[in-house]
């Protein structure tokens, strides 16, 4: 979700087994979303050098996971996980971890921000997370002030490893 933008129930749609204009399919630019939810548009997410890192990783995983889903559920990999359990996922964990609470939308509301730091304009944006207009994006995640300049861009990946209570 932070490396797309996507929501919860698109990514819940994505198979490893897709084919070329299905949900899950992944090119080295573009990972195929297929329909987006509430309306949205833009298919694609792009797949930068990070996300193209994670997805190597991603594969490692499923491999072992024999399930054709993303997010495969850990009590039957037939089927992928509820809606629901990628906020309780993100709420253990940021409890173990002694992190402020954060959410599957507010993984989405990041990606807007580190677009932004990464200096792409609001139109881009609201196309990549499959918004239909600028305006939605600007009313949900905020206008960008008339007089930003860009400040220091964002990484994806954390500097520094936050202290894990065990």
């Amino acid at each position: 979700a932070m490396f797309t933008g996507c929501r919860t129930s698109e990514l819940l749609r994505l198979r490893v087994d897709a084919k070329e204009n299905e949900p899950g399919h992944i090119t080295p630019e573009h990972l195929h979303l297929g329909r987006r939810s509430k309306h949205g548009v833009n298919p694609y997410a792009l797949v930068g050098e990070e996300f193209r890192d994670m997805l190597k990783h991603f594969r490692a995983w499923q491999k072992k996971t024999e399930s054709k889903w993303f997010f495969p559920s850990p009590i039957d990999s037939k089927k992928t996980i509820q809606p629901e359990a990628l906020n309780r996922a993100l709420k253990r964990i940021c409890k173990s971890m002694s992190l402020d609470l954060i959410t599957p939308h507010g993984l989405r509301s990041y990606y807007v921000t580190k677009r932004r730091s990464d200096g792409a304009n609001d139109i881009q944006i609201a196309a990549e997370i499959g918004d239909k207009t600028v305006n939605l994006m600007q009313t949900t995640y905020g206008s960008r002030p008339a007089n930003w300049s860009g400040g220091k861009a964002l990484s994806w990946i954390p500097v520094k490893k936050p202290n894990v209570k065990r």
